[in-house]
Parts: structure tokens; sequence; C-alpha cells
């Protein structure tokens, strides 16, 4: 029987993020992480929902997606991952400051 984590790396590798998230979603730990991870899959499963509450839920599972590569150093999220985000979060006004 393969771990969560050996579950996820290969959903990862052979492209699928969305189940690798899910698998992510599941861990039982009430870690900040962990809730990242539920909070994109929620948004994921319910998008409408969060376009109600006045967020945007392709960039909450962006974020989740992110967070997931970065924590288990998993290859780079892809780059429509990395465009949306780029798009979507600005930077604060001093780091924009450091960018330019």
């Amino acid at each position: 029987m393969r771990s969560k984590c050996e579950q996820m790396r290969a959903a990862w590798a052979v492209g699928d993020k969305i189940s690798a998230l899910r698998i992510a979603a599941r861990f039982f730990d009430r870690s900040d992480d962990t809730k990242t991870f539920k909070r994109g899959m929620d948004a994921y499963n319910n998008p409408s929902f969060y376009r109600q509450l006045g967020k945007d839920p392709d960039l909450i599972v962006a974020q989740a997606l992110a967070r997931l590569a970065e924590k288990f150093e998993l290859k780079t999220p892809s780059l429509k991952i990395k465009t949306l985000l780029a798009d979507k979060v600005s930077l604060p006004s001093c780091m924009r400051a450091r960018a330019q």
C-alpha cells in the first residue's frame, strides 16, 4: 500500500495536479498548509460559492497548488499557475519598488 505522499507525488508527476491537491486536502493535521489545500479543493469543487463570497476560485486553487509544490518540493507549478498568480496577486508597494 502506498502512502498518501507517494500517491500525491505520483499524481503530480503525471500532470494530474487536482488529484494531488485532493489527496493533500485529506491530510489529518490542522496545519495552515492543509487548510490551504482544503480551501483550494473547496474552491475547485464549488467555484460559484466562492464567487458569491467575492473571492476568485481560480486564484485560490492556484495558490493551493503553488503551496503544495513548494511544501513537497514538487516540480514547479505550470506556467499557467505562475501567470495567474502574477496577474492576480499584487505586490506590496515596498516590494514593487525592489522589483523594478
